[in-house]
């Protein structure tokens, strides 16, 4: 329990004096990577938090977040991330605890399809962002915002109740028949070029040799 405390005061300290105001969340076919970024300056209170380790699965103290801690001038700043298993996602901290409804469904499916409504004040007390960054396919989303690959919710804190994120991403092809596709392109167009050159070749012989007949 102490350390899901810990866990939640420094979400609740990445409010208070974070630069960014975001969480994120990178999906691909391989599962799930979560990010946050923090700022404390030397007058916060939750400063010594800063100094421990944070547990990104709930009740699982054998695996930790990847942690940054640096220094610039008088602020601290610290850089979370933590790659999940889909299976592993469902156990996360932040996901069970900060959002008051939550769903996440990536069995039996050609889909990965995440919702998420009511995000309450464990992880923010302000306006912040929500993004989630994919390579995949998004074939159903109510993003408030989309920038290329990033899919970005606005949080109103005002309104925070009817607060509503769906996504519904496409799971892709494994990487070899990706890798093999792509290598296959680059074959076909290899050909296609060198075809193309030996025709011009030919073209200019056969001109030259008419030419050389014509004289």
């Amino acid at each position: 329990m102490r350390y899901i405390k810990i866990f939640i005061s420094v979400l609740l300290l990445f409010v208070i004096t974070g630069c960014t105001k975001e969480y994120r969340l990178y999906i691909n076919d391989d599962g799930i990577t979560e990010s946050f970024h923090m700022v404390a300056d030397s007058d916060n209170p939750y400063l010594y938090v800063l100094d421990g380790d944070f547990y990104p699965l709930h009740n699982d103290f054998d695996h930790k977040f990847k942690k940054e801690l640096k220094v610039d001038g008088v602020n601290k700043i610290i850089d979370l991330e933590y790659k999940y298993s889909f299976e592993d996602f469902v156990y996360a901290n932040s996901f069970n605890q900060c959002f008051d409804d939550r769903k996440i469904i990536f069995k039996d499916s050609d889909y990965y399809i995440i919702k998420l409504r009511k995000p309450n004040g464990c992880m923010f007390q302000e306006d912040y962002t929500i993004n989630i960054i994919t390579d995949n396919e998004v074939v159903e989303n109510n993003a408030d915002k989309i920038k290329g690959n990033k899919y970005i919710w606005y949080v109103k804190n005002a309104d925070k109740d009817n607060f509503k994120l769906r996504i519904k991403i496409r799971k892709s092809k494994s990487k070899n028949v990706k890798k093999d596709g792509v290598n296959s392109l680059i074959g076909y167009l290899i050909l296609g070029f060198a075809f193309v050159g030996i025709m011009i070749i030919i073209y200019i012989a056969v001109k030259k040799i008419k030419k050389k007949n014509q004289m």
